[in-house]
């Protein structure tokens, strides 16, 4: 059971992870390959330093290309165009039993996502959900900067017009829920292992065990 501070306005969600579950990694993980062999070709190193890498920067920057900006002057648009348009890559299958809880969500939809929207697009397409999420905050949205930085969170209160308890996030990853905290935001953490004890709103398997 969750216990609400608020019935929130906006409910916020992450895309890779959280609208598609742990049983659909496959699709994160063809996007790994893509983007390991993006950093094998961009740098000219073997694939196992390009993926030791990718994991690498992902974990110090929020994403890896928020490193490869960093540390190599990649062109993001690049990344996204190479990434997303080379072969090996899956979508998730189609959901109804997602789109029935979205339809009962009492507030406005929008997704908050590191990566970009296109992305996030062809997936939503892909399950049947893109009806319901007019709103996609992306990386480029965000000038390219990503979660976990407190920047990035307060433009998305200026784009969805709401703050503080108002906003409730779903997300897999603990680092980016906590920003999320921080700004008074209430937070469900999407993970199939869930904790005894955690500081979210709530920690559920899958965002539809959320009973509305």
């Amino acid at each position: 059971m969750i216990k609400w501070e608020q019935t929130p306005k906006v409910w916020l969600f992450d895309y890779d992870l959280t609208l598609y579950s742990y049983k659909e990694s496959y699709v994160l993980q063809g996007l790994d390959n893509n983007i390991t062999k993006f950093v094998q070709q961009k740098l000219q190193i073997s694939q196992s330093e390009a993926d030791l890498l990718r994991q690498d920067f992902c974990a110090r920057y929020g994403t890896t290309l928020a490193g490869l900006i960093a540390h190599h002057q990649v062109r993001p648009e690049d990344y996204f165009d190479f990434i997303h348009n080379e072969p090996g890559i899956k979508m998730p299958p189609k959901a109804p039993h997602k789109a029935e809880w979205l339809s009962q969500v009492p507030g406005q939809l929008a997704v908050f996502t590191n990566a970009r929207w296109d992305w996030a697009q062809k997936g939503l397409q892909a399950m049947g959900l893109a009806q319901f999420f007019p709103t996609i905050i992306d990386i480029q949205m965000m000038a390219w900067k990503c979660k976990p930085d407190p920047e990035v969170y307060e433009l998305v209160e200026e784009k969805v017009q709401a703050q503080g308890a108002e906003i409730v996030f779903f997300e897999d990853k603990v680092e980016n829920l906590a920003t999320a905290q921080e700004r008074g935001w209430q937070t469900i953490l999407v993970h199939p292992e869930i904790p005894t004890e955690h500081p979210w709103t709530g920690a559920v398997a899958e965002f539809t065990d959320v009973a509305l």
